[in-house]
């Protein structure tokens, strides 16, 4: 059952927001925000205050046409939102713990840390287990993710539900989707 946002909430994340603008202050003096910059810094306020809530209000946000780049999205939930996530783009490429939505078509997850990510309701991602930051994918649910028979070896996968994974070479043996793998080391 959701539960709704309760007007304290609101109000701390106003205040949170007001802060936020006020250290900026100098910026507002010598020239007035541009849309992207003040989008930006909602947004980091937003992911910021979610992070250390988890209330959920991010949900409520068209995310769509947000560029997310340079913004920390480690351990936000975004599966019941529409953002546009490049995985190239967001700060440190890092999706730890992240819960993603989307279409990622074209979205290169080299070099970026995916441990403990949840790509259920995602569509075409394909992943290159061997080009993975840290050559770990721990934890993860990586339910629909396309692995093109690439190999495992060398790659930590402690904890990894490897639920309607496709293409998934593990310990030389082939899973295809809808052969449910949770793995062990």
């Amino acid at each position: 059952m959701e539960s709704e946002i309760t007007k304290e909430e609101l109000l701390e994340l106003y205040k949170l927001l007001e802060k936020k603008l006020l250290e900026k202050k100098e910026k507002f003096k010598k020239k007035r925000f541009k849309d992207d910059e003040l989008i930006q810094l909602l947004l980091e306020t937003i992911l910021m205050q979610e992070r250390k809530t988890q209330v959920g209000i991010i949900k409520y946000i068209d995310l769509e046409n947000i560029d997310f780049k340079d913004q920390n999205i480690m351990f936000i939930n975004l599966q019941e939102t529409n953002a546009n996530i490049n995985p190239q783009t967001i700060l440190d490429k890092n999706l730890q713990n992240t819960k993603l939505c989307g279409d990622f078509k074209d979205k290169s997850f080299d070099d970026v840390y995916i441990c403990g990510t949840d790509f259920t309701n995602t569509t075409n991602v394909t992943i290159n287990p061997q080009k993975i930051k840290g050559k770990k994918i721990n934890n993860a649910k990586v339910d629909g993710v396309d692995f093109n028979n690439e190999s495992f070896d060398g790659i930590e996968h402690i904890g990894t539900d490897f639920t309607n994974a496709i293409n998934c070479v593990l310990n030389k043996k082939l899973f295809y989707k809808y052969k449910k793998i949770i793995s062990q080391i």
